[in-house]
């Protein structure tokens, strides 16, 4: 066996597989080693014992909390934001094999809890929290309510679920995940389809305050060359467009 520099990385790894494999109450610290290729007392020597490893495993998937700064940064557009978002959660996906381990990792911890993170595990929830204070501020809403949280696992699982599914996506759709420019087009395509999810809630709620106020908003809808006209939905605007039409045919 061997035991240099890269040990600490191959214990780490080899301790993924054998979480994943057992859990962290049935993985064996001798098999994490001889996995390893590392002496029995490599552990201890690196992390300290059995849950300090388990603890570290978690310490990548930790990092997925922390947000890009085009998420914090006021003045940054909403699909620029998106684009750097996604590409920090996709960062995370780019090793199948691993995916697949740090996804049983996860699962099991939900189901059978081993009572040594003590709380790290929440870098989905500050992911969240991050993600809803940037949502409030895209759509202009004051505080978080039910629809920003709606918005933000909305936003959240169109490339959570690549991460959750991903066994999945390449039996189905391979070519989302095939290389770099695959996975930069898919990124591209997120940002899209999020921006369009944020623009919808903004609509929602400009006119839920004109249904407020009294009044009715106008409908904005593309042409055929892409620019936006608006239609006048009161009965005014219905009837003036009836008259106009009648008009017109005699």
């Amino acid at each position: 066996m061997s035991d240099n520099s890269d040990a600490p990385d191959r214990l780490l790894q080899a301790a993924l597989e054998v979480f994943a494999a057992k859990g962290y109450e049935g993985a064996s610290t001798r098999e994490i080693c001889r996995l390893a290729e590392v002496n029995v007392a490599a552990i201890h020597y690196y992390f300290g014992d059995k849950a300090s490893l388990y603890r570290e495993v978690f310490r990548v998937p930790e990092q997925l909390g922390i947000p890009p700064v085009e998420m914090t940064t006021p003045d940054v557009p909403v699909r620029t934001a998106l684009v750097a978002f996604y590409r920090h959660v996709l960062t995370y996906i780019a090793a199948p094999k691993q995916v697949q381990q740090m996804r049983l990792v996860f699962l099991r911890e939900e189901l059978q809890p081993s009572g040594v993170l003590n709380g790290i595990a929440e870098a989905p929830r500050r992911l969240h929290d991050h993600l809803t204070t940037f949502l409030c501020r895209a759509v202009g809403a004051t505080a978080v309510d039910t629809a920003i949280n709606h918005l933000a696992f909305s936003i959240g699982g169109l490339s959570l679920v690549l991460f959750v599914q991903r066994t999945h996506v390449d039996q189905i759709a391979p070519e989302l995940l095939a290389d770099d420019a695959a996975v930069e087009a898919t990124i591209q395509r997120l940002a899209d389809h999020g921006a369009a999810m944020v623009e919808a809630e903004r609509a929602r709620r400009a006119n839920a305050g004109s249904a407020r106020a009294g009044t009715t908003p106008a409908v904005h809808h593309p042409d055929a060359w892409g620019t936006t006209a608006t239609t006048d939905t009161t009965n005014t605007g219905i009837r003036g467009a009836r008259l106009r039409r009648a008009t017109e045919r005699s």
